[in-house]
């Protein structure tokens, strides 16, 4: 099967942190938090359960409590595959090697002294179904990765970033030993957005969401926000590691040929989501407020429509936050409700780059990664 690479695109620069690290106080709030936990270096053997247990490898963000611009921690959307790394600040180290012209290490110290950014990112699961719950936003602090790759000095022929993350253990599916890896394209890497993150909402990272340091690559699906991150390799090829090839992939049929085209998952689509009313819910005022937001990948939101009507008609709802790049944007329309009945809601968004939400699912597809087309909801009118 041939691996159709996604393009590169356009680019957008990340704003520096005005706030000086301050790493003796991060530190006590990590112990403090007891976030620090007590085994050795990824891969050495497998690993056991610390007190509580492992964490979830799944867990949604109820959409229809969206209220804030970004997500609360405790309420950020999980997606994991292999077994959760334990490691410690002491232990942990960065490897950065292939086609480089010095091989380096960091440890977790000397990654903290570089330049850091903050930047809000919205995450979302490709797998994320219209309406669903695998969609969250944070703001992390992070170095931008360049500065790394410029230290190491990429080498001529360069083509991809492969981020190795430190779980591991068998397939959910398939019975196949594993570690999570993905891949960006080079350029993507070298813009100044993309970033390795160990703060999250102000605090550091959390063990289920990828302590010490994880990856964040804005605009493009949370599969490659890879965990846990423990080396970085440049390659002179299309990596075609299990997590690009055998998961989040596209599978198209090629019209006319009875073959199919293959690409790897990587840039978020445009997409918007209603939050309230829920499928199902009884509106009986004269009046109820549809809430919602959207996102995309490397355009910026700029309209939402809603219609009531099940998509005759079409009604520009009010942005309610400030549209950015990376960002979701949260949106509102208020529905002055019309006489007993059933309705279907409905949201599309458009963005700047000319993207824009299909009404249905895309047929030539066989297999639903990124699924971006209209989400409806049915509701009941009963007024008294």
């Amino acid at each position: 099967m041939a691996i159709i690479e996604h393009p590169a695109s356009s680019l957008a620069p990340a704003t520096a942190s005005p706030q000086p690290l301050n790493r003796r106080a991060w530190l006590k709030q990590l112990v403090a938090a007891a976030l620090i936990f007590p085994v050795g270096r990824a891969g050495s053997q497998p690993l056991q359960a610390i007190a509580g247990g492992s964490p979830p490898r799944w867990r949604e963000f109820l959409f229809s409590e969206l209220g804030s611009w970004q997500t609360p921690t405790a309420q950020f959307f999980l997606r994991s595959h292999l077994d959760h790394p334990q490691l410690s600040v002491a232990d942990w180290k960065l490897t950065l090697d292939g086609l480089v012209k010095q091989r380096s290490e960091f440890s977790f110290e000397e990654l903290i002294k570089l330049p850091s950014v903050t930047r809000t990112v919205t995450f979302e699961c490709s797998g994320n179904p219209p309406g669903g719950g695998l969609i969250s936003t944070a703001e992390w602090r992070a170095i931008p990765l360049h500065l790394l790759l410029e230290k190491a000095g990429v080498g001529a022929g360069a083509k991809e970033i492969v981020f190795e993350g430190a779980d591991f253990g068998l397939d959910e599916e398939e019975s196949v030993p594993l570690i999570f890896s993905r891949s960006i394209p080079l350029q993507k890497a070298l813009s100044t957005e993309t970033m390795l993150a160990w703060e999250m909402n102000g605090k550091p990272l959390s063990w289920e969401h990828g302590f010490p340091v994880r990856v964040v690559v804005p605009g493009y699906y949370a599969m490659s926000h890879v965990k846990w991150l423990s080396r970085i390799r440049v390659i002179d090829h299309s990596y075609k590691g299990f997590y690009m090839t055998k998961r989040y992939f596209t599978a198209r049929r090629i019209p006319g040929t009875g073959r199919f085209e293959f690409r790897a998952e990587m840039q978020m689509k445009i997409k918007s989501q209603i939050a309230r009313p829920v499928s199902g819910e009884q509106i009986s005022g004269a009046s109820t407020i549809v809430t919602g937001a959207a996102w995309s990948g490397e355009g910026i939101v700029k309209r939402v429509e809603v219609s009531t009507d099940g998509g005759s008609t079409w009604t520009a709802a009010v942005l309610l936050d400030k549209p950015v790049r990376y960002a979701w944007v949260r949106w509102r329309l208020v529905w002055n409700t019309p006489a007993n009945g059933v309705y279907t809601l409905v949201c599309r968004a458009f963005d700047d780059a000319g993207g824009a939400q299909p009404e249905e699912p895309d047929n030539s597809v066989i297999n639903r990664y990124g699924n971006n087309w209209y989400h409806r909801v049915e509701i009941k009118v009963l007024r008294t």
